[in-house]
């Protein structure tokens, strides 16, 4: 069990033990944890930097100071990407293998409101963005399709290919698409011969 207290201890609490045990100091407090898929613990700060913990080294690395709110959600997807939540700056998405490459995400690309309370990720890969006004869902494969069709190159954060049809489970980019062109994207997908899960 992992605990972070605003201020800035990090404790683990391991399996059959009574006490916690400090491993690390961050400065500016900890007001989010998460534990992504491979063990890499993410914590967030009061003061928007985000941290990456590594338990095996006891190594604790700021990763960003890019934002400046209340880190309170943080998602680490099966691709390596971190997504980081914050009350006031929008969003933050690393990756996980190369924390320097990072974008910075607010209502002019589409957020219903900088203020993000939560985030989830579904077994369709899909990122779910609760935030004030309401919720979001970035959907993938519409808008990746629909920015190459019009010119523009584009990756996921490693700047390897942002479609991987052969690979087993989701991958996340930051692309997003009205849903007037989703007909389209499924006509041309149709015609790659991959195949799409619809609820339609």
């Amino acid at each position: 069990l992992w605990v972070g207290t605003t201020s800035g201890r990090l404790l683990v609490l391991p399996a059959g033990r009574d006490e916690p045990r400090e491993v690390a100091r961050i400065v500016g407090g900890i007001n989010a944890l998460h534990e992504g898929p491979t063990g890499t613990l993410w914590a967030g700060s009061i003061s928007g930097a985000v941290w990456r913990f590594d338990d095996a080294r006891s190594e604790i690395q700021n990763v960003s100071r890019l934002l400046g709110e209340w880190v309170v959600a943080l998602l680490e997807t099966p691709d390596g990407e971190v997504w980081v939540g914050t009350l006031g700056d929008g969003l933050l998405l690393l990756s996980a293998s190369a924390p320097s490459r990072q974008r910075h995400l607010t209502r002019q690309h589409g957020l219903l409101s900088n203020t993000v309370w939560s985030l989830a990720l579904d077994r369709e890969g899909n990122l779910w963005v609760a935030q004030n006004g309401g919720l979001s869902r970035w959907d993938v494969a519409a808008a990746g399709l629909i920015a190459e069709r019009g010119g523009a190159t584009v990756t996921n954060l490693a700047g390897g290919p942002w479609w991987q049809p052969k690979r087993d489970g989701p991958v996340m980019n930051v692309v997003a698409a009205p849903e007037p062109h989703h007909g389209e994207i499924l006509r041309i997908l149709n015609e790659a011969g991959t195949r799409v899960r619809t609820r339609r």
